[in-house]
C-alpha cells in the first residue's frame, strides 16, 4: 500500500475520502513501527502473540480491496452486511458508504472497545455514523445477526450478499437457520 499509487479521490464523496485519505495516511505512518516492533520480538503473523502486539496498529484492507467490497455491495445491491473485526473502521467506512447508497445499513462487531470507539469516530467523520452499529464484545455471543451467519469466521465473499446460501446452513431464507 503506497500512498503515490491512490487516486485522488476514492467514491467521490468528499467526506468519506478525505476520511479513507487520512486514515491511510496514519496506517502508513503506524503500521510498519507497530510490525517491526513485534518482529523484533520474535512475534510473526501466525504467532498468538502477534496481534495482540499489533493492536495499535491499523492493519487496513487495502484501497483496492475497499473499493472492491464498495462495488460488490452496490453491485449487488446489498442492504445489510455484517462485519466482524471493526479495527478503526476502514473496511466499514467502505461498507457503509455503499449501504448508504443503496438504502441499507452495516452492522459490525469489534472485541476492542477502545478501537470500537475510535472506529465510531472515524464513522462519523465520514458522515456514516447513521448506517453502522457497532457491537463490542465476542462476535460468538448469541445475538441476532442480520442476513448472515452468527460464526466469527465469515469471509468477506459471503459478509456482502442480498441474498445468498448460507454457509454454515445451507438456508437460503434472508437469516441463517443458525441465527434463529
Amino acid at each position: 500500500m503506497q500512498q503515490e499509487t491512490w487516486p485522488s479521490y476514492f467514491i467521490g464523496d468528499a467526506r468519506v475520502d478525505s476520511t479513507l485519505h487520512r486514515l491511510y495516511a496514519d496506517a502508513l505512518r503506524v503500521d510498519p513501527v507497530a510490525r517491526a516492533a513485534a518482529t523484533g520480538r520474535g512475534l510473526d503473523e501466525g504467532a498468538p502473540a502477534f496481534y495482540g502486539a499489533m493492536k495499535d496498529a491499523y492493519m487496513p484492507v487495502t484501497p483496492d480491496l475497499g473499493m472492491l467490497l464498495y462495488a460488490l455491495a452496490r453491485a449487488t445491491a446489498a442492504r445489510e452486511a455484517v462485519e466482524f473485526g471493526t479495527s478503526f473502521g476502514i473496511s466499514a467506512i467502505w461498507l457503509a458508504a455503499a449501504l448508504r447508497e443503496n438504502g441499507g445499513r452495516l452492522v459490525t462487531a469489534e472485541l476492542d472497545e477502545a478501537k470500537a470507539r475510535r472506529a465510531a469516530l472515524n464513522l462519523a467523520e465520514a458522515g456514516l455514523a447513521e448506517r453502522v452499529e457497532i457491537r463490542t464484545g465476542p462476535a460468538q455471543a448469541k445475538r441476532r445477526w442480520p442476513q448472515a451467519c452468527p460464526t466469527p469466521w465469515i469471509s468477506f465473499s459471503s459478509m456482502v450478499r442480498s441474498r445468498s446460501i448460507c454457509r454454515c446452513c445451507s438456508s437460503s431464507s434472508r437469516v441463517c437457520d443458525a441465527a434463529r
